[in-house]
């Protein structure tokens, strides 16, 4: 063989390998070109999840914030006052309470509930309540409990 025949073999290889290193490499493009799309679709399909997530949450917590309005709106009060009557009445509690003080009896003639008083359940306290001389009867009886800062009022 000629050296210009085993050149040309060689050059003829060398394109062979060439190409086959180009079509590999095309090949290895593709692929990634490919993934970086799915890539990119996951992204945007994990946005707009976290999105309405986020979404979702906030309405749950609106939701959250009506639903107890409501409930506070149905729960019964801790404290009844009912009167049983023409100047006779009951004061009765749904669970086991302490009264510390009755801030407006001495408004009240012939009350004579002495504090503290523990009321329990469906057990009331009888009081009665004539208007003073001079003044009506008080329009509402306000309680301080044990265990509440704020006094209740109740409407007489």
């Amino acid at each position: 063989m000629s050296p210009d025949v085993v050149a040309a073999w060689i050059s003829a290889g060398a394109a062979l390998l060439s190409l086959l290193g180009a079509g590999f490499a095309w090949w290895r493009e593709h692929l990634s070109r490919e993934a970086k799309k799915a890539a990119e679709a996951a992204r945007d399909h994990a946005t707009s999840t976290l999105t309405a997530i986020e979404r979702l949450a906030t309405e749950s917590e609106a939701q959250s914030a009506s639903l107890r309005k409501v409930a506070a709106g149905l729960e019964r009060p801790i404290l009844t006052l009912t009167r049983v009557g023409e100047r006779r009445w009951e004061l009765s509690s749904r669970e086991p309470v302490t009264i510390e003080e009755f801030v407006n009896s001495p408004e009240i003639r012939g009350f004579g509930l002495d504090t503290p008083l523990t009321l329990s359940p469906n057990v009331p306290a009888t009081f009665t309540a004539r208007p003073t001389l001079g003044s009506p009867t008080p329009p509402a009886l306000i309680v301080k409990l044990a265990d509440r800062a704020d006094p209740i009022r109740l409407t007489m």
